[in-house]
């Protein structure tokens, strides 16, 4: 294969495939950049939904650790 039929061959897979490829990268980006500016800004009874979702995990994480302490003590 000649150089300039490799070269028209890159440049239609590019064209064909990479155009969209970007494109999905660039709405991808976009709707990160958008959640991440909501969940930090709106607010929700006083705390952004960040906090809410913070001190939701550490609830979790104190009932579990409530939980292996209560099961630990058993085995005393």
């Amino acid at each position: 294969m000649s150089l300039a039929a490799a070269g028209a061959a890159a440049a239609f897979a590019v064209g064909t495939f990479g155009a969209p490829v970007l494109a999905g990268t660039a709405i991808g980006v976009g709707v990160s950049i958008g959640i991440t500016y909501a969940v930090k800004k709106i607010k929700v009874g006083g705390k952004s939904l960040e906090e809410h979702a913070k001190d939701g995990v550490q609830g979790i994480a104190n009932g579990v650790k409530s939980g292996v302490e209560t099961v630990a003590g058993w085995f005393k």
